[in-house]
């Protein structure tokens, strides 16, 4: 199977599924997997390579990330950094170039609190988790990232609810950490498979999502997030989710008759946003590679 994003293809094989309660995965293989070398964001900070910060200027939106490596650094689309005022979340798959400090957009996770935890802590650390699916969903559906931060309270919100407890700031961790024996459960279903460089995800006999990287190396580190991303909103369906192939065949294909925009990249590469009736996505292309694509149903 193959998806064209604007001129650019990427072709995948799927993988034996996997199945518990009300949720499926189909694992994807890239045809092609590119040997490009990308520092992840948690590798960079165990070896303290990278550093995260507020802006010197009060801003909710925005951090400064410094990467001292010699290697670019990737960050993807939903991934959480912790600590600082407050916790935020990656808003687009980024780059950062080698030896580089910049500014990158982010929206915040944990609406209220705005103050150091720690007076000796002042960075940002790494997460255990990327934003839940939902919330990704509804952070692509936005028309641009001036409303980013409204959906993504938003979804928060509606996160929280679904918690035995009310997070004291609102923060999206604590929900996670609230169903974090499930979530293990679940977890044990759904291991890694040899070459896999992405997934499908269904919900409730619905696809929710897809995520294709283009390199098995990446992937697999953010592989147990992605799939906690897709778990922790499929634990209110307990009935085993059914794969209807030909519908889920006809959606992938349809991708690639998307609308595609060109939007301004930070970092490396470009960014391409695009949307059918079925869902929104989003492609971060460098050296004429797909280096990461997630794709979401519409809520």
């Amino acid at each position: 199977m193959e998806i064209k994003i604007d001129e650019n293809i990427i072709s995948f094989n799927e993988l034996n599924v996997q199945s518990y309660k009300g949720l499926t995965i189909i694992p994807l293989k890239a045809e092609t997997s590119n040997t490009m070398d990308f520092l992840t964001l948690n590798k960079g900070f165990d070896l303290g390579l990278v550093e995260v910060r507020e802006c010197e200027v009060e801003d909710v939106n925005n951090v400064i990330i410094t990467n001292n490596a010699v290697t670019p650094l990737i960050l993807i689309d939903g991934e959480e950094i912790i600590g600082a005022k407050q916790n935020r979340i990656v808003n687009k798959t980024l780059i950062v170039p080698p030896k580089t400090r910049m500014k990158i957009s982010v929206s915040c996770t944990e609406k209220e609190r705005w103050s150091y935890k720690n007076n000796h802590i002042c960075n940002f650390e790494q997460s255990d988790y990327i934003a839940n699916s939902n919330t990704r969903r509804a952070k692509a559906s936005a028309l641009d990232e001036c409303s980013f931060q409204y959906k993504v309270w938003d979804s928060i919100d509606t996160f929280s609810k679904r918690c035995s407890i009310k997070p004291k700031t609102s923060a999206m961790t604590d929900c996670y950490e609230d169903f974090s024996k499930s979530q293990d459960e679940y977890l044990n279903h759904f291991k890694l498979s040899n070459g896999q460089t992405g997934l499908i995800a269904i919900i409730d006999n619905e696809l929710i999502g897809v995520e294709i990287f283009t390199s098995h190396e990446i992937y697999e580190n953010y592989h147990d997030k992605i799939i906690r991303s897709y778990i922790i909103d499929s634990l209110d369906f307990e009935d085993n989710a059914s794969v209807d192939d030909d519908k889920i065949n006809e959606i992938i294909e349809n991708i690639s008759k998307s609308e595609f925009i060109k939007e301004e990249s930070q970092g490396l590469g470009e960014f391409i946003k695009f949307s059918n009736d079925y869902g929104t996505g989003s492609a971060l292309i460098y050296d004429d590679e797909i280096i990461h694509m997630p794709y979401f149903k519409d809520l």
